[in-house]
């Protein structure tokens, strides 16, 4: 093994390409698992290499390694399922090409909504392609409602009216939180974690009518008015109204401790197969929303949620006919035909729980949920809404979850904690800008 280990690159998957110079080889590397690594490269040997005459390397890499491996000038033509906050990052460091570039990118672009890249987008440029996405529906517990004889809440003010029942029953309702630990599910299993959530800040925020940032990415907007009362009345439903910030929802949603939780919408797939005696007492629906009035004066919902997920992303290089390459690499993986397949052998392979979250509007129709399902996740999908990233955008999550924790801990008041913390968020936008030769404020 100690030998073997100086000629085998165990992070390779199937076939590996000599890269002798021959013929140019792409490199993509998956930073989620080798299933979906060996799925893919089956995938490339039979379908997309014999059709394009492409040859590809497809390598499994730990996600820390793509930062150290693009600055040694050794890192991969292509990268799949990098973070969200990542294309930007790289692309202010002139190290992720603009896809805006190549021909057919809008065609590309046309099977993704607006908000599954507005997190890759610089200027009027794009730095990457939505590979998966995650947003909020609510779960609720038809046999538990029933009981108490509630409807399902169709806005936040409903909510807040039906939980001196829910809690007079000793029940309780869960919505992200960034000041505990909540479930985070993911496409395999259900997780604790202790990453803050700030999903339904951000929801509330757009459901105001306001965002994260103006319209330059100079400052962030979270201490105007529409944002100091979506961070009120979000702390609120801690501190006023008892909802925990630390629970399992699953676990909770199973026993019906929890009739209602917000949660993204991969929890049903966890639900499935982890509570199967509860099948048929449970459904989901939209996230509550915010009443409002139009400019003809007619009341309707604002469901706005918030979205995020993966992305592929390719690497800059000056090898134009590399970049041509890997331009019709992305193509081909991004097209709704190769999602649906990639989708359907990894839920064959690992089971319903790994069922693929695909950006891929069209793709996502072919998967195996049911029509009604599908029906309230568009519904859903379709008033989603992303934050772009801007530089020094890390400190705006980071503050905002410490301006929640200062609030729930010290109990400090709300509007003066975040505008404290919008003056750090700015001073360090303001510090990025000017780094990267910028225009400030």
């Amino acid at each position: 093994m100690f030998v073997a280990s100086f000629f085998v690159d165990y992070n390779s998957v199937g076939n590996v390409y000599a890269e002798d110079g021959s013929d140019e080889v792409v490199k993509v590397w998956v930073l989620t698992g080798r299933d979906q690594g060996t799925i893919l490269k089956a995938m490339v040997d039979d379908s997309f290499t014999p059709d394009t005459n492409v040859k590809v390397n497809v390598e499994i890499v730990d996600p820390t390694a793509v930062l150290n491996a693009v600055m040694a000038g050794r890192g991969p033509n292509v990268v799949l399922s990098i973070g969200a906050d990542q294309p930007v990052n790289y692309a202010l460091r002139n190290a992720a090409e603009d896809l805006t570039q190549f021909e057919g990118w809008e065609e590309v672009m046309s099977h993704y909504s607006e908000s599954s890249y507005e997190q890759y987008r610089l200027d009027d440029h794009i730095y990457a392609i939505p590979e998966t996405q995650t947003f909020n529906v609510m779960f609720y517990r038809k046999d538990v409602l029933e009981e108490l004889e509630l409807p399902v809440p169709q806005t936040w003010q409903e909510l807040i009216e039906e939980l001196p029942t829910i809690q007079g029953n000793n029940l309780s309702v869960g919505i992200p939180t960034a000041a505990g630990s909540s479930t985070t599910a993911t496409s395999s299993t259900a997780i604790m974690s202790n990453v803050p959530d700030l999903s339904l800040y951000f929801s509330l925020l757009f459901q105001y009518g306001g965002d994260m940032y103006n319209e330059a990415g100079t400052k962030t907007t979270v201490d105007t008015e529409q944002g100091i009362r979506a961070f009120d009345d979000y702390v609120r439903y801690f501190n006023d109204y008892g909802i925990p910030t630390i629970y399992d929802f699953v676990s909770r949603f199973r026993s019906g401790e929890m009739p209602i939780g917000i949660a993204p919408y991969s929890t049903y797939n966890t639900l499935m197969v982890s509570a199967p005696e509860i099948r048929g007492l449970w459904d989901f629906t939209v996230i509550p929303g915010t009443e409002k009035t139009d400019a003809s004066g007619n009341t309707y919902i604002d469901r706005s949620d918030f979205i995020t997920g993966n992305a592929s992303m390719m690497v800059s290089t000056e090898d134009e006919q590399l970049k041509q390459k890997s331009w019709e690499f992305l193509k081909w993986w991004a097209s709704p035909e190769t999602q649906v397949r990639f989708g359907r052998e990894i839920e064959a392979l690992l089971g319903s729980s790994a069922r693929y979250n695909t950006a891929n509007r069209d793709a996502f129709a072919n998967l195996s949920w049911s029509v009604e399902d599908i029906e309230v996740l568009r519904a859903q999908w379709d008033e989603t809404r992303g934050i772009r990233e801007v530089p020094g955008g890390y400190f705006t999550g980071r503050h905002i979850s410490n301006a929640i924790r200062k609030v729930l801990t010290d109990k400090e008041d709300s509007r003066e904690t975040i505008i404290d913390y919008s003056i750090k968020i700015d001073e360090e936008i303001e510090k990025k800008r000017k780094e990267f030769g910028m225009p400030v404020d």
